[in-house]
């Protein structure tokens, strides 16, 4: 046999779904004698974790040929090396297949190679094929599961435990007051509440009960408004609450074939939805090695929102960045704290500007870049829009950042100006109109209808209908 070529990369930026990616994955050959590789103490010069002490992979020429006329591809499309092998050779003496290579069989190459035919599989492909069908059957495990046992309309369920957490904060456990399994939820969803006063109002799920059924939701609510101060003040044990099924579209996204590193950012009570995605995080075979970095901004050391929990998470392995922007004269920074102030451009790009290592097939350490990121926002509107400035100035693409938004932006979708809306049950008829634009809970509001709400952005569900005829569009929440 004789060797066409050797396969030669060197990490190079692409970009990848609006996202710069540097990889070496794209080979080229080396073809002429002249040319090599160039090695020092670490391994290739430039591409030092391209080495590996596993098989090489080899690919013998005559394939090319059949390939390309199989799928219909134009052969000079393809050059040595096109399909990820480490040596192309060609057979000189005789047409060969790999039906003639053997375990175990030594093939000379030139006069001074030699090349043994190994286990097929090979460990590396064992490893990746491990990876990526582990993380294929959670996947497929999350999907039996979200939504299993939910229900429609209201239940209602029994607050049997409340802690309180301090700082004007507690948190309140609700079981099943009929015995029923409770809906599995998604980490960072929320529950809309009905309250005995008739108030609706939704509150994050501040806990996560691992990949099995739920016994209870916990909510940890901050007295500030009136349904979070009948909450604090009016709400005891054995108290009935009417709760929808958990909902919401801010959620830990384990799903991707390789989990970025996860990132999250809370303020206040904003800190309620992301310890259910770190709890969570550590929990998910598929994201329990994935590095992460946490940075929660609070006043002072005295305000430190569930600071048990806070505790309880330095084993993760995401790492907690703590901002106090008026610390106490007790409170010591590099040890109470880790910043003073809030997070600026400067800060954020000293914690997430540089490249990150994963190993994600335990074969040894990768750097990824800083802009494979995914970010999770909960806290005010002007820390999450500030917030989200900076991390665009990174360079994180907006897709990957997200945030709990309850409000709506105003922005009308749709050409028409006007149409005719009717009501089914109350038979009332009225009209939109874009010079004027309401949302349909306010237009059922106007003629009098008194439909369910929640958070009055159509993100909670409270006030979803069924569609009877025409179409919708809507607000961009």
């Amino acid at each position: 046999m004789e060797v066409l070529a050797v396969s030669h990369a060197l990490p190079v930026v692409h970009i990848i779904n609006g996202l710069e990616i540097k990889t070496s994955i794209v080979h080229t050959p080396l073809k002429l004698p002249s040319e090599y590789i160039e090695l020092d103490e670490d391994g290739i010069v430039e591409n030092a974790t391209a080495v590996h002490d596993g098989p090489v992979y080899i690919y013998l020429a005559e394939n090319y040929d059949y390939w390309c006329k199989e799928l219909g591809v134009d052969r000079s499309e393809w050059d040595w090396c096109h399909l990820g092998e480490n040596i192309t050779f060609r057979c000189t003496e005789r047409k060969l297949t790999e039906f003639d290579f053997r375990l175990g069989d030594v093939w000379r190459v030139g006069n001074n190679v030699r090349l043994q035919t190994y286990w097929r599989t090979m460990r590396s492909y064992f490893r990746m094929n491990r990876y990526f069908l582990g993380r294929k059957l959670a996947n497929m495990d999350d999907k039996v599961n979200i939504g299993k046992n939910a229900w429609k309309g209201w239940r209602n369920l029994r607050v049997l435990r409340i802690v309180d957490e301090g700082n004007g904060i507690k948190s309140f456990y609700l079981y099943p007051a009929n015995n029923e399994p409770l809906a599995w939820y998604q980490p960072g969803q929320f529950l809309t509440v009905r309250l005995p006063t008739g108030d609706v109002r939704s509150w994050s799920i501040s806990d996560w009960p691992g990949h099995k059924q739920p016994e209870y939701y916990r909510l940890s609510i901050k007295e500030a408004g009136k349904a979070s101060s009948w909450m604090c003040n009016d709400c005891s044990t054995d108290t009935i609450l009417s709760i929808r099924s958990p909902a919401g579209r801010f959620v830990l996204d384990w799903s991707q074939p390789v989990s970025p590193r996860q990132v999250y950012f809370s303020a206040g009570i904003g800190i309620t939805p992301i310890l259910a995605m770190i709890k969570a995080q550590n929990s998910h075979s598929n994201m329990s090695e994935t590095p992460g970095v946490w940075i929660h901004i609070a006043k002072d050391g005295s305000n430190l929102q569930l600071n048990q929990d806070l505790l309880q998470i330095e084993n993760n392995p995401v790492k907690r960045f703590l901002f106090l922007t008026r610390p106490r004269n007790i409170d010591v920074i590099g040890r109470d704290y880790d910043f003073q102030g809030r997070p600026n451009l400067e800060v954020l790009t000293k914690l997430l500007g540089s490249p990150y290592m994963v190993n994600p097939l335990g074969a040894g350490e990768v750097a990824r870049p800083p802009t494979f990121s995914s970010v999770y926002i909960c806290g005010p509107s002007e820390f999450e829009e500030g917030t989200k400035a900076h991390l665009q100035s990174l360079g994180i693409p907006p897709p990957f950042i997200h945030s709990e938004n309850f409000s709506r932006t105003g922005n009308v979708l749709g050409d028409f100006k006007k149409a005719s809306v009717r009501f089914t049950k109350s038979k009332k008829v009225t009209s939109w109109e874009k010079d004027k634009p309401m949302s349909l809970l306010e237009l059922a509001e106007s003629i009098g209808l008194t439909p369910d709400f929640g958070c009055r952005a159509g993100a909670c569900g409270s006030c979803a209908a069924k569609l009877t005829g025409g179409s919708v569009s809507g607000y961009q929440t």
